[in-house]
Formats: structure tokens, C-alpha cells, sequence
């Protein structure tokens, strides 16, 4: 199975986590070393009060759909759909950016703005699964150029006039573990539970 996350009821706390893998060692005289592996992934987790049976059925019923970790499923991540910038439009990229690239020319943005994108933004690219994040306040100039920094090296190429996506951006997801519990009481009442997942663009 597949499919999107449902939301239809909203999560009471969501928290994510970034995980960017370091190699670091230290040597005899505790000079540390650290080298950057250029990998990054999000991990997500919801976490529910009570509810009735009918409005945790339909989220129980789409975890256990995926086969523990097997299948793979897209989520918007919730209080993030939206970004706080004052972004509009088609957004594309501006020219070709190779892999590894951390920050990205974009174009057809609304003019002079301030703030156009804000810290914490997320963003994607047309024929990419992988999420990015925002990293520093940008403002766009009079022709509606601006270049964003991302939390992360890109992982595939862009070309020019690749189109941007920033709003309701879609993450693909995995789940971290091949066990789901959950409890009732009474037959109606669900005490609450976590939703564990975690980012596989692949």
C-alpha cells in the first residue's frame, strides 16, 4: 500500500528531527576531526490524544496498510504547510545547479519583497522527492530573483526553469518500525499514540 498520510485529524504535538550523518574521530593528542557525509533525512513524529473510534480508525487503518517498514507513503508535514515568506507564484529555478549545491537561484517571484522566504520554509523541485529546508530570510529584487540556502546539499541536479514547490510540500515517507500498537477503552476511547516515520526519497 501506498498513498497520503491522512490529516483529516490533526496531530495534538508533531515533532521533527534532522539527521545528518558526521564521521568524527579524534586523535592521541584530542585534535577532533569531523568529515560531512552530504546525507540528510527528516524524521517525523505525530503524536495523538484521545479519540473516538471513529476518528482513530481511519489513521490505525492506513499505518497498518503499510506493512511496518515495507511500503512507503507522503505526508505534509502538519503546521508546515504553508510558509511563512511572502512567496507567490510559479516559482523556477534559474539556471543549472549541480549536486552538492546548497544554495539555488530561483525566479518568477513576486517583486522587492522582504522576507519572500523565511527561515524554516520547505521546498521542493519538480521530478525530486527529497524535502529541503530554508536556512536564512531572502528577499527577492526588482526582476523577482532571489537565492535561497537549504539545510542540506542538493541530492539530484536541477536545470533551468525547473519548477519550485512551496506550499503543501510532500515528503515521502517510511515507517521506523514494523510494530504499531494502540489501545481503546471500553470499546470507543483511544488513550492516544505515536506515528513514528522517516524520510525515504528513493
Amino acid at each position: 500500500m501506498s498513498g497520503a498520510y491522512p490529516l483529516t485529524h490533526r496531530p495534538a504535538r508533531v515533532a521533527l528531527r534532522t539527521w545528518s550523518p558526521t564521521l568524527v574521530s579524534m586523535s592521541h593528542s584530542q585534535k577532533r576531526q569531523a568529515r560531512k557525509r552530504g546525507s540528510h533525512r527528516w524524521y517525523l513524529k505525530l503524536s495523538y490524544g484521545p479519540m473516538s473510534k471513529d476518528e482513530w480508525n481511519p489513521i490505525v487503518a492506513f499505518i497498518d496498510e503499510q506493512s511496518g517498514q515495507y511500503e512507503k507513503f507522503t505526508v505534509v508535514i502538519p503546521g508546515k504547510e504553508s510558509p511563512r515568506g511572502l512567496v507567490s507564484g510559479a516559482t523556477q529555478v534559474n539556471g543549472a545547479h549541480a549536486v552538492g549545491a546548497q544554495q539555488v537561484a530561483l525566479k518568477n517571484l513576486p517583486l522587492s519583497i522582504n522576507g519572500v522566504f523565511k527561515t524554516g520554509d520547505l521546498l521542493t523541485f519538480a521530478g525530486h522527492l527529497k524535502v529541503y529546508e530554508i536556512t536564512r530570510d531572502a528577499n527577492s529584487d526588482g526582476g523577482g530573483l532571489a537565492t535561497v540556502y537549504l539545510n542540506c546539499p542538493l541530492f539530484t541536479a536541477l536545470v533551468n526553469n525547473e519548477s519550485a514547490t512551496w506550499q503543501n510540500v510532500s515528503m515521502k515517507v517510511a515507517g521506523v518500525a514494523d510494530t504499531f500498537e494502540r489501545e481503546w477503552r471500553g470499546g470507543l476511547v483511544c488513550p492516544g499514540f505515536d506515528v513514528e516515520m522517516i524520510e525515504d526519497p528513493y
